[in-house]
């Protein structure tokens, strides 16, 4: 009888030291991260293709004062192509991951835009010198310099939209969002481009970076700027 009442107790131990087991792995299942996954869910697989950059995904089309078309920015497979009002083109972007590369209508290479993070390099066509740079400020502001680190503009956030100044304080133009229209201004608050199509706004504020001499250029960082989903 007591040999018989031991075995019970003994299988009686057995069974509450596995159910307390069980609880803890099911607590201590629950309790990782849902964005926390075992290495073996993260390896890459032998063969697996990285995932592609981002496009644009949309054509951006920018009128003057008079309605009238003056650019289209049109999507293509591995990037986007900039015409003009005569639907000729201007410049073509190839997207690749972090760089922008760009070319004229001759096929050469113009240049590169590089995104660091919150800063933009644009470099030669040979990727060995950097011709300007903007970097963005933690209040929303961006700067802009040149190759040799010299401040050339100051794009300053403004409810309305953004507010490009010269070194000196003075305003150069602003971009402003209403009713659902983005709109490039001069100092007279006279129209240059408008859109109602997805743009980004600080992209559109660097098409009036006069002194980055180069048109193509200058729509480029507001071709990867709408690719990055910048304001």
């Amino acid at each position: 009888m007591l040999k018989q009442f031991n075995r019970r107790a003994i299988s009686l131990v057995v069974m509450c030291i596995l159910a307390v087991l069980l609880v803890r792995i099911r607590v201590a299942e629950q309790g990782r991260p849902a964005n926390k996954l075992m290495a073996d869910d993260v390896a890459p697989k032998s063969g697996q293709a990285k995932a592609s950059p981002k496009q644009l995904s949309e054509r951006i089309n920018l009128k003057n004062a008079d309605g009238q078309r003056t650019h289209e920015i049109k999507p293509e497979s591995n990037g986007a192509k900039l015409v003009g009002a005569d639907a000729k083109e201007i410049a073509r972007y190839s997207v690749s991951e972090h760089t922008l590369k760009i070319k004229d209508a001759a096929d050469k290479v113009l240049g590169h835009i590089v995104r660091h993070d919150d800063a933009y390099k644009i470099e030669d066509a040979d990727r060995k010198n950097v011709l300007f740079k903007i970097a963005g400020k933690s209040n929303g502001d961006w700067s802009v310099e040149d190759g040799k680190q010299e401040r050339l503009y100051r794009i300053k956030k403004r409810d309305y939209g953004f507010e490009i100044e010269s070194v000196s304080g003075a305003s150069l133009a602003k971009v402003k969002l209403k009713d659902g229209k983005t709109s490039l201004r001069n100092a007279k608050d006279e129209t240059l481009f408008s859109t109602k199509d997805h743009v980004s706004q600080l992209g559109l504020a660097c098409v009036s970076l006069e002194k980055i001499n180069s048109e193509p250029l200058r729509f480029g960082l507001l071709v990867q700027l709408t690719i990055d989903g910048r304001l």
